[in-house]
């Protein structure tokens, strides 16, 4: 093996707060040399992405540290900030997970790609112009010398992801660090990230990659090495096809027994032929206007859902599935009337709800509740969880504040949370945490409907399990009714009962969830199928 060009001997960080500390990583030693992939993994929490800010010096917080970090021999941990300067971007780069919050939205494509190589003075001005379509060409984004003068949000997520990684790459790093770079994609464009990153990887034979990820799925066929951390420490570090084949940890085990497969049986619930419908939908169609060109003379129309009807039967789970882009979360907006259709009917138990305003619309909303993919960006951090649970029952005067706060405890215990924690802030609990009070906020008006969109795809594999579990408690407990929207069909296969495809704005095909794999026959469908990211070294989930 080559020489290391980073190692790490007993390293250990606990930040610091009001004279406690809270340690995050905990005696951490490992080597990674030239040319290797090395893949970091565990659950949310355990410390994966607070070592390798560590290791593109982005901690500041007050922070206590323990040993040492050496890159090229040299003790990144005692690094001025101006020798952070030349080192990062330069010979560490890192691709983040959000694409969208990494780039600067008033900046071009094609200077955000060269930003480090003009901090690094590496090329002159003219050059870097050249570079910019270079790398939009290499990480195969067409129409490069168009779309480098283009903005961050004239992008889709995977092509945002995309420019990322053309600019992580820019300056030929020694180091690259992948933070979740595929989590919150659809699998196909999520296929095409990792296809991209091990084509760099490959090429790259000089330069180190450290892929830090929830999902083992994705690792196989990507690292050589796999390192698995829980609780701020190392529980593993072996060859991927090795420790996939024998997992010994108890963490590792957990991980691989919570990778959905296409191979796991399910049991969707047998719904009466003759059940009837909560909610029909016929033939709506969306719209949406947009104004462009100098003084927005020129009016732009997209047609972002076309000509859609189905039915959802009283306590069934329809999955709805597709791309980003495909429609998904406007149908959902047409349904709860966040955003008009331009056409169509919408009938909820009989009644048609399309074109209702002001009271009326507004008590329609409450019998119908939606769950958003992000819990961060749904609850207000200046909110204690247990009062945004009781917002709804406040905002439609359904009781006083004080039965409000006892069915807001009552919640708490529903969703598997501690009724004390009334009064924690949202910062205070897990992703799963969080999302688990948005399912609350959402139950407390006792809804007919739950409209979920994508309420588990930027969870680890073993918050997702946790969460799917308490849908499927809930579904049982409240007899929901729900529509659940996701770009990952090993999800929807074990929740839903119903798989709907959607593929831009129209429905291609809708099969029940325990035939889906063997009757689909749209090619789109198929491509969904074989996208998805599954383990080829058969394993013992028990890890016997």
């Amino acid at each position: 093996m080559s020489k290391p060009i980073l190692k790490i001997n007993n390293f250990s960080l606990a930040y610091q707060n009001l004279g406690q500390s809270f340690p995050a990583l905990k005696n951490i030693s490992l080597e990674i040399a030239s040319g290797e992939k090395v893949a970091l993994v565990g659950p949310s929490g355990c410390g994966k992405s607070t070592l390798a800010k560590m290791l593109m010096g982005l901690i500041q917080q007050q922070i206590k540290t323990d040993g040492q970090i050496l890159w090229n021999s040299e003790d990144l941990t005692k690094f001025s900030q101006r020798r952070w300067q030349e080192v990062r971007g330069k010979e560490i780069a890192m691709i983040f997970q959000d694409p969208l919050t990494s780039l600067t939205p008033h900046i071009q494509v094609g200077k955000t790609l060269t930003e480090s190589l003009k901090v690094h003075n590496l090329l002159g001005n003219e050059s870097r112009i050249n570079k910019a379509v270079t790398l939009l060409e290499e990480v195969q984004i067409p129409k490069a010398d168009q779309r480098a003068k283009q903005y961050p949000f004239e992008f889709s997520g995977g092509m945002r992801q995309r420019v990322m990684i053309g600019s992580a790459i820019s300056c030929k790093p020694q180091l690259l660090i992948a933070d979740e770079p595929s989590t919150a994609l659809d699998v196909i464009t999520q296929e095409h990230i990792l296809s991209l990153l091990r084509e760099v990887a490959d090429h790259a034979t000089e330069h180190a990659m450290i892929l830090i990820t929830h999902d083992l799925a994705i690792v196989d066929g990507l690292c050589d090495r796999v390192i698995v951390m829980e609780q701020g420490e190392i529980v593993e570090d072996r060859a991927t096809k090795e420790l996939i084949r024998d997992p010994q940890a108890d963490t590792t085990k957990q991980l691989l027994a919570a990778v959905p497969s296409l191979n796991t049986p399910i049991f969707p619930k047998e719904m009466a032929k003759d059940a009837p419908s909560l909610l029909k939908v016929e033939n709506i169609n969306l719209i949406y206007q947009s104004s462009s060109g100098l003084f927005k003379k020129r009016t732009e129309s997209t047609h972002a859902v076309k000509d859609v009807s189905f039915d959802v039967k009283k306590g069934e789970i329809l999955g709805l599935v597709g791309q980003s882009g495909s429609g998904k979360s406007s149908l959902l907006r047409a349904i709860l009337q966040l955003k008009p259709a331009t056409s169509g009917h919408i009938f909820l138990d009989g009644k048609d709800i399309m074109g209702l305003t002001g009271e009326d619309l507004r008590q329609t909303r409450q019998t119908m509740q939606l769950v958003f993919q992000d819990p961060q960006a749904s609850l207000n951090e200046r909110m204690t969880i247990g009062d945004a649970i009781a917002e709804p029952l406040l905002n439609f005067k359904v009781c006083s504040k004080e039965e409000a706060k006892e069915r807001s405890r009552e919640m708490l215990k529903q969703v598997a949370l501690d009724p004390n924690w009334y009064y924690r802030y949202p910062h205070q609990l897990s992703g799963g945490q969080r999302q688990r009070v948005c399912i609350a906020k959402a139950l407390i008006l006792k809804p007919q409907i739950l409209l979920c969109d994508e309420p588990v795809s930027a969870l680890d594999v073993h918050v997702q399990d946790e969460i799917l579990k308490l849908l499927e408690e809930l579904r049982e407990t409240y007899g929901l009714t729900m529509i659940f929207i996701t770009h990952d069909l090993t999800v929807v296969r074990r929740i839903a009962d119903r798989i709907m495809i959607m593929k831009t704005g129209e429905i291609v095909e809708t099969l029940g969830a325990k035939e889906f794999l063997e009757k689909a026959t749209h090619p789109y469908s198929k491509q969904l199928i074989h996208a998805i990211p599954q383990i080829e070294v058969e394993i013992n989930k028990d890890g016997n």
